[in-house]
């Protein structure tokens, strides 16, 4: 629990990217996740395995991560006050993640700083393994800080190191002809993690699987600004990588696409999406 003896330095999202919060979630909050994880099926999603939870599921748990978020607005200029999505992630069920910074959230909210990955281990056998490696900002803009730029803020990208340098792919545009001047391991750290901890990073974070040689399994809760704009034009723009990645997970994009074609205005905000995405149909 965080508390105001323990405040974690918020402002780190701003220069790092990161933040660790330790026991974020009690005993009885990792059962009551377990719990959920246990009875999730896996969702239709053919790019990896994940499981949705959601935030009525979560309930007090989701009111914590909210409660982070509030004094995230309170040290940081990032405006994060809508809880998007609750999901979880197996090494057992195949999970491994490459370099990457992430895609779904990047193409439908469309804006990554405003943007919180609430990342908890629920199962972790071992602190030191199969966590997340990550690349802090002020690392990068210490060493290498003609390629915050290039980095900063963006999205749905993979990340390739190649000896001294680092390949990237930009999935929104299928633009392949970047590299970074640095091999992205150089910087890589994979911050020690058990069960409960919270690691809290902006949605730009550069990431990947620490390894899948440990049974881990992870709860990643999703915050983003409510009124932030979804524009129709830009979530339909881009190249063969976007749009095979949108086929590919029709369950998800297929209402988003929907709900952005019924607006007259051309697009949504968040809450206005979120709201229809949590509506039954009738």
């Amino acid at each position: 629990m965080v508390t105001t003896l323990h405040e974690p330095r918020w402002s780190d999202l701003e220069t790092k990217g990161y933040v660790i919060v330790p026991k974020f979630l009690q005993d009885e909050e990792l059962l009551r996740t377990r719990e959920d994880f246990s009875q999730l099926p896996r969702h239709p999603n053919q790019i990896y395995p994940v499981f949705e939870s959601s935030r009525d599921r979560l309930g007090p748990i989701a009111e914590k991560a909210e409660s982070v978020a509030a004094r995230v607005r309170g040290h940081t200029r990032f405006r994060v006050d809508l809880f998007v999505s609750a999901i979880y992630f197996s090494t057992s069920a195949g999970v491994d993640f490459k370099w990457h910074q992430d895609h779904e959230s990047y193409f439908i909210h469309q804006n990554h700083l405003d943007y919180l990955n609430f990342y908890v281990p629920i199962v972790k056998p071992d602190k030191t393994r199969s966590g997340l490696a990550i690349v802090p900002f002020d690392a990068v803009l210490e060493k290498y800080p003609s390629s915050m730029p290039q980095i900063y803020g963006k999205g749905a990208r993979r990340y390739f190191p190649r000896g001294k340098l680092t390949l990237v792919v930009d999935d929104s545009t299928d633009d392949d002809s970047l590299l970074l001047g640095f091999n992205l391991e150089e910087l890589a750290i994979a911050p020690e993690l058990e069960a409960g901890d919270l690691l809290l990073m902006r949605g730009d974070m550069i990431h990947r699987t620490q390894d899948a040689d440990t049974p881990r399994v992870s709860l990643s809760m999703r915050m983003t600004h409510g009124d932030g704009l979804i524009r129709r034009d830009t979530f339909q723009a881009g190249g063969e990588n976007k749009h095979r990645a949108i086929a590919a997970n029709p369950t998800l994009y297929g209402d988003v696409s929907l709900a952005l074609e019924r607006s007259p205005r051309g697009e949504l905000t968040n809450v206005e999406l979120v709201k229809i995405l949590r509506t039954p149909p009738t």
